[in-house]
């Protein structure tokens, strides 16, 4: 019988601590946005405004490059293998949960060939010439607490003789929802440098900005912590900035003892977390993978990762991924850089 109860008492244990991780809410969300968009090939009228009937439009899931659907055509560019560009359009719609009410809400791309321009509820948020870099819009105030949202895309690649390479059209990376809290730091604002190092000690130094969207006047702790491959936290510094910050930018100094220095032979990373507390709660958090090592060139001796004399080697490769276009699966580059790896290791040349 007391076996019996204590083993009763161990499972709602279990399934009260499950329970709680199962609602827990984390203080960034990020979520891949990459499921049930519709796409028409085109330009047409007011696809940018909030009602808008894109019944007859074709469903996808992003990465999404149309030029590889061809067809091919010597009216385009020889360069960008004689396959259309023009101009296409995107539309999703998206609900607020209501955790996410209270939440500043981000839309993230990681790539959009090219001259994007994005809408949301028929509210114009900005467009981003360049085809190869990420960006972000802020949504929160344009977006409507209950009922659908509608985001529209435009990608304008009218000039498709633009590159002297294949560089694909559309939505070609990731798209992800980000909803942070009114105290968050800054998109791409977390830089780790090492500017000492050495075989027994070294000193990283994290820089962070952060923003106080809130009317909340209390002082921020920033804290970064640093963790190895085994998960054992070897270094943590904090800052606490005064109360009444809209925004700041930190610099913490994290020491570590024996540091484990990357190289080609022993690639070790160290994980890198940055959180922000406000009145002893976690307000947002970032985490990163960060290394160790020194890397010197010489104009008479060459190149020095930790002290060690060798060669750079490398191969010509574009982003795309042949039939595939430049939406390229996951897997592709892994099984590219697998065949890449065993045979410099079996020839000291990607050719056999």
């Amino acid at each position: 019988m007391k076996k019996n109860y204590a083993t009763g008492i161990a499972t709602i244990l279990i399934i009260i601590c499950t329970s709680f991780s199962a609602f827990a809410q984390p203080a960034r969300q990020v979520i891949l946005f990459n499921d049930n968009w519709k796409f028409y090939k085109g330009d047409i009228a007011n696809a940018d405004k909030e009602v808008f009937n894109d019944n007859t439009w074709r469903q996808l899931t992003l990465p999404h490059d149309w030029s590889i659907e061809g067809p091919f055509d010597e009216q385009w560019a020889s360069a960008t293998a004689y396959l259309p560009a023009g101009i296409g359009w995107y539309r999703k719609t998206l609900s607020v949960s209501p955790a996410m009410r209270s939440k500043n809400i981000y839309l993230y791309f990681d790539g959009v060939y090219k001259n994007s321009e994005v809408w949301i509820n028929g509210h114009y948020l900005g467009k981003r010439p360049n085809g190869f870099i990420p960006f972000q819009y802020e949504l929160t105030k344009y977006l409507h607490a209950t009922g659908k949202n509608v985001i529209a895309v435009k990608v304008d690649h009218s000039e498709f003789a633009d590159s002297r390479w294949y560089t694909g059209s559309g939505i070609y990376r990731n798209v992800y929802m980000i909803a942070a809290n009114q105290l968050s730091i800054d998109p791409w604002s977390v830089a780790f440098s090492t500017p000492e190092i050495s075989q027994k000690k070294a000193k990283a130094k994290v820089v962070v900005a952060f923003a106080n969207h809130s009317s909340s006047n209390a002082a921020v702790l920033v804290k970064a912590i640093l963790t190895d491959n085994k998960g054992k936290q070897i270094s943590q510094g904090q800052y606490t900035v005064g109360a009444g910050t809209n925004s700041s930018e930190v610099s913490i100094d994290l020491p570590v003892a024996n540091p484990s220095l990357w190289s080609t032979d022993n690639p070790t990373l160290y994980t890198l977390k940055v959180l922000l507390y406000s009145n002893g709660k976690i307000k947002d958090d970032v985490t990163q993978h960060v290394g160790f090592r020194t890397a010197v060139f010489d104009k008479d001796k060459g190149f020095f990762l930790n002290g060690k004399n060798m060669k750079i080697k490398g191969v010509c490769i574009h982003d795309d991924a042949g039939v595939l276009g430049v939406a390229v699966p996951k897997e592709v580059w892994e099984r590219r850089l697998s065949i890449f790896k065993r045979r410099w290791l079996q020839f000291g040349s990607p050719e056999p």
